[in-house]
């Protein structure tokens, strides 16, 4: 089907598309990077105390967000024996600020009896 691809009507694509992403529950995705090379935390020669990555999606609205009901990403890395998560959630009309996620979060970790820094 790729090569019919430049063919296919617009609208039909569209159609395609979210029938393809028509989430019934929030849609999550997740990533690890694994061991990452001690030089990735000195960027200026020296070591940095935390490292932290984070994903991107390009053209992400509030009305897509809407429309799929929302988003979790989580992105994980280990560096210098820490593991580092970074947490990306959107619900609609959930409190989406960063001191509701963080409360999510330590929510999240107490529930495995895990601790950690929440930045």
């Amino acid at each position: 089907m790729t090569p019919l691809i430049p063919f296919v009507p617009k609208p039909v694509l569209a159609r395609l598309s979210e029938a393809a992403f028509a989430y019934g529950e929030l849609p999550v995705a997740c990533s690890n990077l694994g061991d990452l090379d001690p030089a990735v935390a000195c960027p200026d020669g020296t070591a940095a105390d935390y490292v932290y990555g984070r994903g991107a999606e390009q053209h992400l609205t509030r009305g897509y967000l809407e429309h799929t009901l929302g988003q979790l990403s989580l992105l994980s890395m280990r560096l210098g024996g820490r593991l580092s998560i970074t947490v990306a959630a959107y619900q609609p009309g959930a409190d989406n600020g960063k001191a509701a996620l963080r409360e999510l979060a330590a929510r999240t970790l107490a529930e495995f009896d895990l601790t950690g820094v929440i930045a």
